[in-house]
């Protein structure tokens, strides 16, 4: 059978050459399968530690690159440019008219140019700008908001991180002494100076600090890579780590001022307010709406029998079908619901202040009792390990000396990080920034 000279392998083999060729220069290395995304590398000084930024910092650089924050900002900006846009007055309509006219061979035309401009009444213009006003401050209440909520989330998952890297120091600072430890118990138990229950009880406990140094390890990680993308923009930039967390040192203020200062800048409450002030006004649009507002009409007119002159007019809708009469009820209901509302802000704002300052007060006493009682966790585990060098208390003594010095450290991690997060509800609530 005849077969065309494109199907035989002299023609082909130098196309599939080339083509392979193409394909070893454009496909990467692992071939068409997708690449695996990798964790963005942690920054690292000069002693292999991650490079470390305080609370502050990392606000600054959450003000800067947060791309939440930059979508608040945008749509902020849009909707305040579309209600300065409402207070535009309307434009003038120009129109051009020809109109020729026949009757056997005669022929005769009309011209006109006219220019049509609507007309607000003085009321209904003045509404019309308040209206407009009063949507950008919405707007720009409810960025406020939306910056508040993201700055606290951004300041939350600080904390966490800072947590978490506690959390794993103290594990790893039992873990060691296990590991020293696991030497020790294999050596004696060889020997029959220790039982087959102590050894396998101290294998359990071992084992329990690894799989807690694995976990957190892997929060640490999570925790790292929550903060890095709420303050940094380019996920490829290199990971930064918090500082090692402290306790609380600011003093709030007291219920009656937290209360105060939430009235006076609460963003929650100035967005509903802006939005009350809005319905009114649209309310006040919508009566005055009920009476048209007219068009004036002036021109010029040319026609073919020499005459012209110019025209004046005016057109003005009659309310008999359409008296915008559901559209006042609608902003009546709509007026109600924000005043409503309002109301409701205010009532939930004062508790939520009330309940976030006990909360913070509860967890800086319980922590000022803690204190007071007295006890370091690293003076116990120095203690434990100088009198087991010297012979005066047994492996198994420093090994519970170990453990109660990580459970000791997971309190007081916990209790710090309660307390900052509990500090940040009692800010948030009063309208303030971490």
């Amino acid at each position: 059978m005849y077969r065309p000279e494109w199907f035989e392998w002299r023609t082909i083999l130098p196309v599939l050459l080339l083509t392979f060729s193409i394909i070893a220069v454009l496909v990467p290395e692992n071939g068409f399968s997708r690449q695996a995304t990798a964790s963005p590398p942690v920054a690292e000084t000069a002693s292999g530690e991650p490079e470390r930024i305080t609370l502050a910092e990392a606000l600054d650089r959450f003000q800067q690159q947060s791309l939440e924050l930059q979508v608040s900002h945008a749509q902020a900006v849009e909707q305040a440019a579309r209600a300065a846009q409402d207070r535009a007055y309307p434009n003038p309509e120009l129109e051009l008219t020809h109109e020729p006219l026949f009757r056997g061979s005669d022929r005769v035309w009309e011209a006109y140019a006219v220019i049509h401009q609507p007309i607000e009444w003085p009321g209904h213009r003045s509404t019309t700008r308040e209206v407009a006003t009063r949507t950008a401050e919405a707007a720009e209440a409810g960025a406020q908001v939306d910056s508040l909520q993201l700055m606290h989330q951004a300041a939350r998952a600080y904390i966490e991180a800072a947590a978490a890297e506690a959390h794993l120091t103290a594990v790893e600072t039992a873990l060691r002494l296990f590991q020293q430890a696991d030497t020790t118990y294999q050596r004696r138990f060889a020997e029959g100076d220790v039982s087959g229950f102590a050894v396998e009880h101290f294998r359990v406990l071992y084992a329990g600090y690894l799989d807690q140094q694995a976990a957190a390890e892997l929060e640490v990680a999570d925790t790292r890579r929550t903060l890095n993308r709420l303050i940094q923009a380019d996920p490829d930039e290199e990971m930064l780590a918090p500082v090692p967390l402290d306790g609380v040192e600011a003093e709030p203020p007291t219920l009656l001022e937290a209360q105060a200062l939430a009235e006076q800048q609460r963003p929650t409450l100035m967005r509903i307010e802006a939005e009350v002030a809005t319905a009114e006004a649209a309310q006040r649009a919508a009566q005055q709406a009920r009476i048209p507002n007219p068009t004036l009409i002036a021109g010029y007119k040319r026609q073919s029998d020499g005459f012209e002159g110019l025209l004046v007019g005016a057109a003005i809708p009659i309310p008999i079908f359409n008296r915008n009469t559901s559209q006042v009820r609608a902003e009546q209901a709509r007026l109600h619901a924000a005043e409503t509302t309002q109301r409701l802000l205010h009532i939930e704002v004062n508790d939520e202040v009330r309940a976030a300052h006990a909360a913070y007060a509860s967890v800086t006493d319980r922590r000022d009792r803690i204190a007071a009682v007295g006890g370091s966790p690293d003076a116990l585990l120095a203690s434990a390990q100088s009198s087991y060098a010297e012979g005066e208390i047994p492996l198994s003594d420093l090994l519970e000396a170990a453990a109660s010095y990580a459970d000791a450290r997971a309190r007081d991690i916990d209790l710090t990080s309660e307390q900052w997060m509990r500090y940040f509800d009692l800010l948030r609530a009063m309208g303030d920034t971490p």
